[in-house]
């Protein structure tokens, strides 16, 4: 869901050459390692798209 929900909307310069994210402690144990990792993942798909595009 939160995969599909940043391909779907995120829209980065092309320029764009830091992308910055943040945890702002809500999350609980070790759930925040897998968000954060889908997360990651999610940006670079699309920044990679969006170079090829």
């Amino acid at each position: 869901m939160v995969y599909q929900a940043i391909l779907d909307k995120l829209d980065v310069p092309i320029r764009a050459s830091t992308i910055r994210i943040a945890d702002l402690g809500c999350s609980v144990g070790s759930n925040i390692f897998y968000i954060m990792q889908t997360i990651a993942d999610a940006v670079s798909l699309k920044s990679t798209e969006l170079l090829l595009a």
